[in-house]
């Protein structure tokens, strides 16, 4: 099981002394902007990733009644805020350099709900709805489903997950494989694509997967500018 854990951090800083007048959307984006280049810089990717993966499937005509144009126009923008329920954690288990204990592991676990609670309290807040903080607080919460019903927070499998964590989810196993962590070393981009092919059809939609293996080339051309150096 492929469990995914940033080392970025909650910024150690105060936060303005006019913080408990903003509204959520105001709070959000200034943790984003002052989080580390690190948290920044997989949000990026991941969303790039799913960009490219979406695409892929659309040129295939794959599900055709989720993946119109306006979908794939907010997609990208709404999955970059995947993890954002991080922010809330506490950052001395973000970045710990072994493994998490069985109780650190369900804290971590909970940033699924903690990123789609406080993106609908922006909804709420803004007082219409919002096709992309829409998607957004669908794929927080559910970018750690799994295709056999195994992840969480929600146990949900099959096409009862939506789309959008589906596609999420390979693109954010993708750069944390990839990706240098405080507890673990980078994968190669053809040890990563093993490792999600391997657990396609039980942890990632197989066709997912497979639109991500057609794309897989042109996602690491970027990657070769963009990927953390160890």
């Amino acid at each position: 099981m492929i469990q995914g854990r940033s080392s970025e951090r909650k910024p150690s800083d105060q936060p303005p002394d006019k913080w408990v007048h903003w509204t959520t959307k105001e709070k959000i984006n200034y943790l984003l902007n002052r989080g580390n280049h690190f948290m920044q810089g997989h949000l990026q990717r991941t969303a790039f990733c799913v960009n490219e993966i979406a695409l892929e499937l659309f040129r295939e005509g794959q599900f055709p009644n989720d993946l119109s144009l306006s979908y794939l126009m907010v997609l990208s923008g709404a999955s970059a805020l995947h993890d954002i329920g991080k922010l809330f954690l506490p950052p001395d288990v973000l970045s710990k350099p072994k493994g998490l204990s069985a109780k650190e592991f369900e804290i971590v676990k909970t940033h699924t709900e903690k990123g789609a609670e406080i993106i609908e309290k922006v909804i709420k807040e803004e007082g219409h709805s919002d096709s992309l903080l829409s998607l957004a607080a669908d794929i927080a919460r559910s970018h750690h489903e799994r295709w056999d019903g195994k992840g969480y927070p929600k146990g949900q499998k099959g096409d009862e997950i939506p789309l959008g964590g589906r596609i999420t989810a390979v693109a954010d196993a993708f750069d944390a494989l990839v990706s240098p962590r405080c507890y673990k070393e980078s994968f190669s981009i053809d040890s990563a694509e093993s490792i999600i092919v391997e657990e396609s059809g039980t942890h990632f939609d197989p066709k997912v997967v497979s639109a991500f293996v057609l794309v897989k080339d042109e996602i690491a051309m970027h990657y070769a500018k963009w990927a953390p150096k160890s």
